[in-house]
């Protein structure tokens, strides 16, 4: 978590004195990485499952900066610009709806804010919750049997939301950036960043083969959504 913290500030550099929402806040991993880093601002916990609620609410009810609620992306229940960043790692899979839960991210942000966001690939040769090789190359609707083939079924009634891999959101990367673009984001691939900042050859040759492979090779894709200033 502290790496992922040390890559936020590359492209939020005043995270650490911002005003910030963790949606899907989990068991508070986020939020335990920015307090050990002098997290100066303030920071709520926006989580579904009254299971996390509650050990959350009790492990930082000392921590004033903190504070804990519950909810679902859909629906928010804060006012229009109130955050200058929103941490949403492994979330939208889970949620009943991507396109609401973009929107609500929009909404809450404020002019000139910015979103981390992950979410995994549809076709990456390798899944991110089943750790099973191809099954993202099958049909959704032979999922299920070949997970159960391999012995990988879960407890599908957990806390979190959609949990089966056939009713989780996957996207490509085409259709999620596009999915940001609709509502209003300025969206940076955060791997792509990186490579476009390599001197030339190198950077020529690393977006070429970034294009490539991005859609099977990689999990997960990582993306900052801005919301622009006007």
């Amino acid at each position: 978590m502290k790496k992922h913290i040390s890559e936020l500030l590359k492209f939020c550099p005043n995270l650490l004195s911002a005003t910030v929402l963790d949606v899907g806040a989990g068991r508070g991993k986020f939020i335990d990485s920015l307090l050990e880093v002098n997290f100066l601002g303030t920071i709520k916990g926006f989580e579904p499952a009254e299971c996390y609620v509650s050990e959350l609410r009790a492990k930082f009810s000392s921590v004033p900066k903190v504070e804990i609620i519950r909810g679902v992306a859909e629906s928010i229940p804060f006012e229009n610009n109130q955050f200058d960043f929103l941490n949403v790692s492994e979330v939208v899979e889970h949620v009943e709806s991507p396109q609401k839960t973009l929107q609500e991210i929009y909404r809450v942000l404020k002019p000139g804010g910015c979103a981390y966001i992950s979410v995994p690939s549809r076709f990456a040769i390798f899944d991110p919750h089943f750790h099973l090789w191809f099954v993202n190359w099958m049909p959704r609707t032979w999922s299920d049997f070949f997970i159960k083939i391999f012995g990988r079924h879960k407890d599908y009634n957990g806390a979190g939301g959609r949990h089966r891999l056939g009713e989780m959101h996957y996207f490509t990367y085409r259709k999620f950036i596009k999915l940001c673009l609709q509502q209003g984001f300025v969206v940076t691939d955060t791997r792509r960043a990186k490579i476009v900042a390599w001197p030339i050859p190198k950077r020529l040759v690393g977006i070429f083969l970034y294009s490539l492979v991005k859609n099977f090779y990689f999990q997960t894709f990582h993306f900052f959504l801005n919301k622009p200033s006007n």
